[in-house]
Formats: C-alpha cells, structure tokens, sequence
C-alpha cells in the first residue's frame, strides 16, 4: 500500500524558544519528532523507511526526528526502503519550527527617580551606566522590564534575579523591581530569564534553555546633604545696628542637586544661586533678633533629600546694645581744695564689660596743650558705678570712648 499521514497529531513540533542571537548567533533549540505518544505519524508499505530532511540554508537530515533546530519551515519526503516507487512528502508549509526574539531589558520610568538624569556613563567595563542617587537619605529603587522571547507566546513569563557586586539578594517588591533601604553603592546587576516550566521540552533534552540575558549598573550613594560654615568670609557688626553676614557651603548629595536651601532653627534661611552652586549666602542679619545659629535644615532639588542637622560648632555674633554716655566736668578750685575730674555715666544695658577712655586736651584735630589722661571703665555689664577721670590741668577737653566686643 501507499505511505500515509495517518497520525498527523503524533507529529511533535517544538519550537525554539531561546534566541541567542546576543551572545554569537543562534544555537537552535527547536525539535520535530514524528513519533510522538509511541506512535509513528506515517504508516503503509514495507514499514522500513528512510527519512530526508531538508531546511533553507544547507539543513539535511536521515533521522527521523530531528533536533538542534533553528526558527525555519522543514520539509520531509518519505522513502520505502522495500517499494521503491513508494514515497510521501510533506511540504515545509505544514512543519515550522518557530523562533524567538531576543529578551532585552528596558529600564521604566520609575526607574530610581531619586537619582541624576539622565544617567550617566560608567567607566567601568561591562557596566550599561551609572546611578548617582541624589542623596544618601532616600532607598534605592530600580525597575526595570522584559520584552522579547517566544513569537508563538502572546506573553511570556519573566524571571527576574538581582546581585550586587556579585551577590545574590532579594528583588522585590513586584516583578523587575530591586528596593534598598538605606541604599549601598556597589555594581548591581538584573538578570532576566524566561520562565520554561510550562513550555515543551525538545527532543532528546530534559528541559527548556532559559534564554536569559543581564545588565549591571553601577549605584554610587553620596553622602547626606550637610552645610558647614565658611568662616573667614564672616562680617560681624562694629557697631549697634551693623548687619551680620554668614556664607554657609552645602556638603553631600549629587552634583547639579540645586538650588540649595538653608533654613536655620531661628528662623532664617537663605538659598543658593542655581543648581551647582554649593555657596549659601545669610546676609542683612540683624543681631538683635538673630545672633545664635546652630540647628538647620537643608534640602535641594530633591526634597526627599532634605536633611536636618547641627553645625559642628554654635555661631554667636555678637548683639550690642545702644547706650548713651554722659560726660559731667568738675572744676578745679584751688580756693576750697577740689580737684578736677570728669565723671562718665551711662543709660542702657551695655552687652560688652570694658571700654576704654582716652581724654585729650584741646579737639580731635587740633591739639592746642599737651595733656593726655587714659582710664579703663570696667565692669559695666555688672553695674559697678560711674567712671572718674581726675582732671590736674583747667583747659578744653575732647574724649574718644571705645571697646572691644
């Protein structure tokens, strides 16, 4: 009798669903058995048949089933090794090994959004790019998601695997997702697999390629967002009502994270230029409301980076108070035995314990006797009296009064 198709549902057909077109071209995973369930597809004649397999590209094969396949249309003709004239063909139409696309991995838009963007390049080797968190204060979180696999699968089942400088840890919480808190630096890197469990397995193997594919970042964590003080850029006041003036510099966080705010606990704050401009400047600050600086808070960019901190040392400016002086002249009577002096009072509530007071006879500019009298006025902040110069020599007097915060 003829050979004939008898069993077309014994004819097995597994298709290739790994490409390895990334990493030196594609192996081929497909297989076609036509015996399938035990039972040859094609029966009639002798029964002892020879098997011609032949594929685009140069593919030919004797056995009957074939394995090691790659995405393409195969035909097969049938020969009765006993009945010469007796043969079947089945056409490369009805048997297709199919393929797969490449799995690729594509970062999300929610893929650490509290780093730098765009992100930058790596200099290390094998490395797709570098996150530079913001800030040091807020978790790691990278995202990322699969396309590609099997053609014949509408969608295919990923299997996401994190490592981080070579590591194993834990993904989560959903698919393609990785959470650090608080974050760490190092090499992190996502590999991707697809899931073959309820896929057929190929013939003559014992199970499915996984078809997986990786990517590594690298993290870099800068420290938290920190100011200290630029002290020799200071401007204190001189005087009662003089404006004070502080220049404050912004540490940690990335590059490019401003315009940077300060806001101190008493209240002022100020902010930076633009974005990388790390120098905060507090200028016009009045001592008599504001002359004590200590706990702040900054942030910049990012306000999930905002951080809360205290200067490394307590910045007090010195606060004056007005005070006015007045200065009574005793007169030399030599008739009665009393001597000259000046006496200096005060009305206020002086911030400084010293001052010191030069009296000179004549003006501030024009000396006309050569008489200098010096005294220290002391302890005025403890209300210890009046200071007396004594005076031994009648003429005009100018006096210059002075101290030191």
């Amino acid at each position: 009798g003829s050979l004939e198709l008898v069993r077309p549902d014994n004819i097995k057909v597994v298709h290739d669903y790994c490409s390895e077109t990334g990493i030196g071209g594609d192996i081929g995973f497909g297989s076609i058995q036509m015996d399938f369930n035990g039972q040859p597809a094609i029966e009639g004649g002798s029964g002892n048949y020879t098997y011609s397999w032949q594929a685009p590209g140069g593919y030919v094969s004797s056995l009957m089933n074939i394995n090691n396949l790659k995405p393409k249309q195969y035909s097969l003709t049938v020969y009765d090794n006993i009945y010469s004239g007796c043969q079947l063909s089945i056409p490369p139409n009805l048997i297709e090994v199919k393929g797969a696309n490449p799995i690729i991995i594509k970062e999300s838009n929610g893929n650490a959004p509290n780093s730098k963007k765009p992100m930058e390049a790596s200099s290390l080797q094998n490395v797709e790019g570098k996150i530079t968190l913001n800030c040091g204060t807020t978790p790691l979180f990278l995202e990322f998601y699969a396309e590609g696999g099997p053609t014949d699968l509408v969608t295919g089942t990923y299997i996401y695997s994190w490592t981080r400088n070579g590591v194993a840890i834990q993904g989560g919480p959903g698919p393609g997702q990785l959470t650090v808190d608080p974050p760490l630096p190092g090499v992190y890197n996502v590999n991707v697999s697809l899931d073959t469990s309820s896929l057929p397995v190929p013939y003559l193997s014992n199970a499915q390629l996984p078809g997986d594919t990786s990517k590594s970042y690298e993290v870099v964590v800068p420290e938290a967002l920190s100011v200290i003080e630029k002290s020799t850029k200071r401007a204190v006041p001189a005087c009662p009502e003089d404006p004070a003036l502080l220049v404050f510099e912004v540490k940690g966080g990335a590059n490019g994270l401003g315009p940077y705010t300060v806001k101190f606990d008493n209240g002022l704050s100020a902010t930076s230029g633009n974005s990388t401009d790390r120098e905060i400047v507090i200028s016009g600050i009045n001592t008599d409301n504001h002359n004590t600086f200590s706990g702040y808070t900054v942030s910049g960019g990012d306000t999930s980076c905002s951080s809360t901190g205290i200067l490394p040392s307590q910045i007090v400016l010195p606060n004056y108070s007005k005070i006015e002086i007045q200065a009574t002249p005793q007169d030399i009577d030599c008739s009665s035995g009393q001597e000259g002096k000046i006496e200096f009072s005060y009305n206020g509530n002086p911030d400084i314990n010293t001052l010191s007071i030069q009296i000179k006879a004549g003006t501030r500019t024009s000396t006309t006797t050569n008489f200098n009298y010096f005294n220290t006025w002391q302890n005025l902040s403890s209300g210890a009296g009046n200071a007396i110069v004594d005076i031994d020599q009648a003429g005009t007097y100018s006096y210059i009064i002075f101290g030191t915060p």
